[in-house]
């Protein structure tokens, strides 16, 4: 990639929604799908990376976090490989609108209007038939789990900690479209942040139905809107009992 890149903006108009163009769009390669309340607009997709994070061009332009239609996509993994990927085009659904948004340079001119016309393409595309399953879901004992909570409680009471997260995993055999497991998981569960990242080069791909943001930071404002809580502060003089609250306040 050469010279500064230009943000380049184009109304494509109303179309399908986010989970149904995630399933039209279900094999473009590194597709990417953000739903909810990530950022402007209450859906973005992108796919076909420039650049992965073991290869990237000495001028990608990671410096301009102000323009549309780019950025840095991927996953930091518990286990196995993380995964990081530059993209200079979304497609950004914006008040019942779909836009086509990018980073655009001359290097660049002739991919992202070929990206541009499939995306274009893929808003009024026939619905792809896909499928998929889960089975054999298989969960820890109960016991160890009411056990971890009964564990939990004691360290509270003992004054080791304040606040305890215990989790369950759960564990079956998938088969099928994974895009179309989210597709549906989105119009199902209208999660607040849900997010599908397409695996590639045999890792697996990510379906992230969160109701929590972790950080989100604005400038030199910073906001966090964790699933644990305690009162809403803004009524029956609330604030002044969390703040008498020794675990409140921490």
């Amino acid at each position: 990639m050469s010279g500064r890149p230009d943000p380049m903006t184009v109304d494509l108009g109303p179309g399908p929604s986010a989970a149904e163009l995630v399933r039209r769009a279900h094999d473009r390669p590194g597709l990417v799908a953000l739903v909810g309340a990530w950022a402007d607009g209450s859906a973005l997709l992108t796919s076909d990376p420039v650049a992965g994070a073991e290869a990237l061009p000495e001028q990608a332009p990671v410096s301009c976090p102000d323009f549309v239609g780019g950025g840095w996509f991927g996953r930091l993994a518990y286990d196995g490989a993380s995964r990081l990927a530059f993209h200079d085009h979304v497609v950004r659904l914006v008040d019942g609108r779909w836009r086509f948004e990018a980073l655009a340079t001359d290097a660049r001119a002739g991919e992202l209007a070929a990206r541009l016309a499939e995306w274009r393409a893929l808003l009024t595309a026939p619905a792809p038939a896909l499928a998929w399953t889960i089975d054999g879901v298989m969960a820890p004992p109960a016991e160890r789990h009411l056990a971890a909570v009964e564990e939990a409680i004691e360290l509270i009471r003992a004054g080791e900690l304040y606040q305890v997260n215990v989790c369950t995993r759960l564990t079956g055999r998938f088969t099928g479209s994974a895009a179309a497991l989210f597709a549906a998981a989105v119009e199902q569960l209208t999660p607040a942040y849900g997010a599908y990242l397409a695996g590639t080069g045999g890792s697996p791909a990510v379906v992230s139905l969160s109701p929590e943001l972790f950080l989100r930071r604005r400038g030199r404002r910073v906001l966090s809107e964790p699933i644990k809580g305690t009162l809403p502060r803004d009524r029956d003089g609330n604030d002044r009992a969390l703040r008498r609250s020794a675990k409140d306040v921490a």
